[in-house]
């Protein structure tokens, strides 16, 4: 090589030899999932010191929506809104923290309200039995179709208490589902809020009826052991209340 060529640079070879670009390569790659991993260990650690709210209500909206909504609103709670009672009860055994449902499905499970919601005034609201057609009788109505917050056993007895009468009872997982199970004739009739009837109502052609029966079923309330969680829900903003049906926490 003469003194007038210049001397390859050791950059200059790295740039022109195929394996030892690879070799960088898959050093950066391997750098960055390092990266990413650390990263997303942190963030679990830090998830799992947040105190947990677990929901469980009958709404018409997504569990996702809704989750979305008092995540917003709540910064520093882990806020898990279950679609299935089951997984709901797993989840409020292994972190007791808080968790917000309707009254009746708190004492189910062993939990006592700590804040209860109202609406006017009102900590509980009247519940209807729905049909197409006619007005259903709820001592004579041979299949019900209801949202199950309970699980089996304690949904046949809510029922069963609604009704004054037992008739067979076909769960459902969310409100969406209530007018397919009617328009399918897979229940003779509904258990629902009165607002949640009138939200059906407007959903189908179809003639709507209801009975009004004599229990009334507590708004949504909140239960647990975690005051920082009790003192930031009593605190929610009222856009975040409407979609749980209340305006106000006492």
């Amino acid at each position: 090589m003469s003194s007038s060529e210049p001397c390859p640079r050791a950059e200059d070879a790295r740039a022109d030899d195929p394996i030892g670009g690879l070799q960088v390569s898959r050093r950066a790659v391997v750098a960055a999932s390092a990266a990413s991993l650390a990263a997303a260990t942190i963030a679990r650690r830090a998830q799992a010191d947040e105190p947990k709210l677990h929901v469980l209500l009958a709404l018409d909206l997504t569990p996702r929506a809704l989750q979305n909504a008092l995540r917003g609103a709540l910064t520093g709670v882990d806020v898990i809104v279950y679609g299935r009672v089951g997984d709901f009860v797993r989840g409020i055994r292994e972190a007791p923290h808080a968790a917000l449902a309707i009254p009746e499905s708190l004492a189910a499970f062993g939990l006592q309200p700590r804040l209860r919601g109202s609406n006017n005034g009102q900590v509980t609201e009247e519940y209807v039995l729905a049909a197409i057609g006619e007005p259903p009788n709820p001592k004579t109505i041979e299949s019900v179709g209801v949202v199950d917050l309970f699980g089996r056993e304690q949904l046949v007895q809510f029922v069963a208490r609604a009704l004054g009468a037992t008739p067979a009872v076909k769960s459902v997982t969310k409100v969406a589902d209530i007018l397919p199970l009617l328009n399918l004739g897979m229940a003779a009739a509904a258990i629902v809020p009165r607002s949640t009837f009138e939200t059906l109502r407007g959903r189908t052609s179809q003639t709507l009826a209801n009975t009004s029966i004599s229990m009334k079923v507590g708004r949504p309330a909140l239960g647990g052991t975690a005051s920082e969680v009790i003192a930031r829900v009593k605190a929610l903003p009222a856009d975040v209340n409407s979609k749980l049906g209340i305006d106000a926490w006492v």
